[in-house]
């Protein structure tokens, strides 16, 4: 019986793409004679920082050799911060130009709850099967953002920022604008089965395979978010994760791999952008100290649509690849 506190995310991320295509500020305001029908470029930045923590209150236990069980109620916080800032610029041909500037931002925060229970059963000596439950979280969420239009003087979400050489103005919005609203969220739940095999002091090899239905996640209340809700419904599907690994011990040494696949939940998703992970690692015992070392990899694509209000624009193939190394000392007492 015991309590645990784990930060499972903390991250600060930012990545930029530019390119060219077709403009989205074509007309000028003052003169319908003018078009910017050239676009010199278009540039998009994304920011975003986060953390989730939890704290996990746990009891476990075992019957004889064979059986070991254990459940568990986590109490989850996260913070989620994101900005999005897209520059653009156009000509008409004849020496005018239009130069837009448009920034967007949400912070959200939410506390949730959620349970757990796994357990193990060893049928047979070194044979290890396990099951394992993992619910769906329950938030409770508030979000602060400027992704809205304010009245008919304010057509554009977000702040924007756009001057025009034609005539020397700049016409923007309000950089203050803000708006609160909270909603509650259902995330997908986990079921993950594993099976091991230890061949005495040697070695072993596992196997986990994880399935999480994303089409379930849903907001409430439900009448206000019922196309969102919908989307969740039409476009994602179950998450299928299969993880392997293997671990052998040469005298004091352990020498540790491992690799995984985990498919995109989006049901149009790319091959490509499925999750291939791999991992390895060496391990030495210094009598009641030991020392772990550990590197892990994981690579996919994912798709970007910078400006979905328009079917002609493409967006950014973004190439993924995360590596984490994980060091680790242990005394025994």
């Amino acid at each position: 019986m015991g309590i645990n506190i784990e930060k499972m995310e903390d991250y600060n991320d930012e990545w930029h793409a530019k390119g060219t295509g077709n403009p989205t500020w074509i007309f000028d305001p003052d003169d319908s004679s003018i078009l910017y029908s050239h676009n010199e470029y278009q540039k998009y930045s994304h920011y975003s920082e986060g953390k989730h923590s939890v704290t996990d209150f746990f009891l476990s236990g075992a019957y004889k050799e064979h059986f070991y069980f254990g459940i568990s109620v986590k109490a989850h916080n996260v913070k989620y911060n994101e900005a999005a800032v897209l520059r653009e610029k156009n000509n008409d041909g004849n020496g005018n130009y239009v130069d837009a500037y448009q920034k967007y931002w949400v912070n959200t925060k939410g506390d949730g709850i959620s349970f757990s229970a796994g357990m193990i059963v060893k049928p047979v000596k070194g044979l290890r099967l396990g099951l394992t439950y993992e619910s769906p979280v329950w938030y409770d969420t508030e979000e602060r953002s400027n992704m809205f239009t304010d009245g008919d003087y304010d057509s554009e979400e977000g702040y924007y920022n756009v001057f025009y050489s034609s005539n020397g103005n700049t016409y923007e919005n309000s950089p203050s604008k803000e708006l609160d609203y909270s909603y509650k969220m259902r995330t997908p739940s986990r079921v993950t089965g594993s099976l091991a095999y230890v061949f005495a002091k040697k070695g072993l090899v596992s196997l986990d395979v994880t399935k999480k239905n994303f089409s379930s996640i849903r907001v409430k209340p439900a009448v206000e978010f019922e196309d969102v809700n919908d989307a969740f419904h039409n476009d994602l599907q179950n998450v299928y994760a299969f993880h392997a690994g293997t671990e052998w011990r040469i005298d004091k040494f352990s020498l540790r791999a491992g690799a995984g696949y985990e498919n995109s939940p989006f049901k149009n998703a790319l091959a490509s952008d499925h999750i291939k992970s791999f991992s390895m690692g060496a391990g030495y015992r210094f009598g009641s100290m030991s020392l772990d070392v550990a590197y892990s990899q994981e690579s996919h694509t994912s798709y970007f649509d910078f400006y979905p209000q328009y079917d002609d624009l493409p967006g950014a193939e973004q190439s993924v690849k995360t590596g984490q190394i994980l060091a680790t000392v242990t005394f025994a007492f």
